[in-house]
């Protein structure tokens, strides 16, 4: 074997090595910034969009008060669902933006029981449960 070719041969392999390692490394940054893209907040990878968060006087409440809090523009739908997760109305369909959202939803006219407050969006599911009691 000539030594000009040996060494044509490990250049080869070293170029391969580099621009394998040089895809892995662009791999690993876009991962990074698909975390911090989808996370809360800045920075924080935790993969939250929304927040739904429920008034404490909702209890025994004639009117539920809601409040969604997205952390960047998304496209949500809040719907009341009965305990056998039967649509019973939707609240709000559409784009929210950054920051706290508040909703209200009149409960007249609804039958005692638990029902389910339901939020929704492409990337996020969340639902909590409440107790609407008649007066």
């Amino acid at each position: 074997m000539e030594p000009t070719s040996w060494w044509t041969e490990v250049l080869k392999k070293g170029l391969a090595a580099v621009v394998m390692l040089t895809a892995l490394y662009l791999l690993y940054i876009a991962y990074k910034m698909a975390l911090r893209y989808m996370g809360g907040k800045k920075g924080e990878g935790s993969m939250k969009y929304l927040e739904l968060h429920l008034s404490e006087k909702n209890q025994f409440s004639e009117e539920l008060e809601i409040g969604v809090e997205g952390f960047e523009p998304v496209q949500i739908q809040l719907s009341l669902l009965d305990n056998k997760m039967n649509l019973v109305a939707v609240i709000y369909e559409g784009e929210i933006k950054e920051g706290i959202h508040p909703f209200a939803f009149d409960l007249k006219g609804l039958n005692e029981g638990y029902y389910f407050v339901n939020l929704s969006s492409d990337f996020q599911k969340n639902a909590k449960k409440i107790y609407v009691k008649n007066a």
